[in-house]
């Protein structure tokens, strides 16, 4: 239904301008609650800024590819229809655009370190990655086992009588998340909100499916944000919080995302720092097969360093490779690293060698690191968070574990 609103001259605005106009109030009412300037919300739609600033103006009807790509940006509000999450949005420093452009540059380079968010931001990176954790045996023995129901028992324990907020860093397909949401629910007994942050807007996208169909009979906040974790100490609409607020917050790092990180001790000690004492972090991580200075024993311990990458994972880390330099053959390969930040942790380096005009070009594609558990809290406990519990799960001999720790 069209509301045909009089002007203030002999004149009254046809109902197609007037719907014009009401697009553009809408517009700019919610690119501004999201934070987003005329330039940024340009460039994420993938339009100029005098487009997205007719629109507002109502001097311009909008196309349907570009209201179909404002639809798509963050579901900003556009319309009655429309639900806008208090906190969705993007990070100031998620330029999806750029980081495609970064990644097309990089890989027509002389090779080097693949950025970490490169592997989920293309559409097919996420869904090679989706099917990479649905592979039934990875299910099963892994992320079925995640005790989350314990977590949840933990953090009800430390939080009370608060209610808790949980922030997803690196939330993927959000299906963890949502569990330990359904947990926390029964535990605390009190309202939970959760909020999903992703760099891959299909990945983002797919939490967000999953999560609200799960949790919104149940009265949960669902907010979905674009953004690198790395540039969380900027979102002030995430990280600040009024004095008057005493909700705990949980910020999560599941599916052993912590072991990805390029430096967890400065990561984690820049999240104590926007954190209040009483919130927790929950993460998981494998565990080390060795002893971190064995090199011999390592070797002969840890699955993931002989020669033959599993097929899922190969497919998933050698595409960009694939798409991007035009190799179809790539030599996907392993090696150990000893030195990392964590003491008593090392790391499975996954590298690999193309041949792009007659020369060897040489890629490190990503790291999956393993801790000494004790030697993770006391890490942690260094740099602000003190350890609230600890489980080891997964098939015998159990090489994965959680820890949950406190702010304080």
């Amino acid at each position: 239904m069209h509301i045909i609103l009089a002007s203030q001259g002999k004149h009254r605005k046809s109902p197609h301008m007037q719907q014009v106009d009401d697009f553009g109030q809408t517009l700019r009412a919610a690119r501004e609650r999201a934070g987003l300037s005329l330039q940024e919300l340009a460039d994420h739609a993938g339009v100029t800024m005098r487009t997205i600033g007719n629109i507002e103006r109502g001097s311009h009807r909008p196309t349907r590819d570009t209201v179909r790509r404002l639809l798509g940006v963050a579901m900003l509000g556009l319309g009655e229809q429309t639900t806008q999450p208090e906190r969705s949005g993007y990070t100031p420093t998620y330029a999806p655009l750029r980081q495609v452009e970064e990644l097309v540059t990089f890989f027509r380079g002389r090779g080097g370190t693949v950025d970490q968010s490169w592997l989920y931001i293309e559409p097919q990176a996420a869904l090679d990655w989706l099917r990479y954790c649905d592979d039934a045996s990875y299910v099963t023995n892994y992320r079925d086992r995640v005790p989350l129901d314990q977590i949840a028992h933990a953090v009800a324990q430390s939080v009370r009588p608060w209610s808790v907020d949980v922030v997803a860093l690196g939330s993927g397909d959000g299906r963890t998340e949502t569990r330990l949401v359904s947990h926390l629910l029964t535990e605390t007994g009190k309202t939970v909100n959760l909020d999903l942050l992703d760099c891959s807007h299909h990945l983002l996208m797919t939490a967000f499916r999953n999560a609200t169909e799960a949790l919104a009979r149940h009265g949960v906040k669902v907010h979905p944000i674009h953004g690198d974790f790395y540039g969380l100490l900027g979102y002030e609409l995430l990280t600040f919080r009024a004095e008057s607020d005493n909700r705990r917050r949980l910020w999560t790092m599941l599916g052993h995302t912590t072991g990805n990180l390029r430096d967890e001790m400065q990561f984690f000690r820049d999240l104590a720092s926007i954190s209040c004492v009483g919130d927790l972090i929950a993460i998981d991580f494998q565990i080390v097969r060795a002893p971190a200075d064995d090199e011999a024993a390592v070797r002969a311990s840890d699955k993931l360093l002989d020669v033959k990458i599993p097929d899922l994972l190969r497919a998933w880390l050698s595409g960009p490779l694939r798409r991007n330099v035009g190799s179809t053959d790539p030599w996907i390969y392993p090696n150990l690293i000893q030195r990392c930040p964590v003491p008593g942790s090392y790391a499975v380096g996954i590298n690999a060698t193309v041949k792009v005009a007659g020369r060897s070009q040489h890629y490190h594609l990503a790291r999956f690191k393993r801790y000494d558990p004790v030697q993770l809290a006391a890490s942690l406990a260094s740099v602000g968070w003190s350890t609230v519990a600890q489980y080891r799960y997964g098939p015998d001999p159990q090489l994965c574990g959680v820890l949950v720790a406190e702010k304080r």
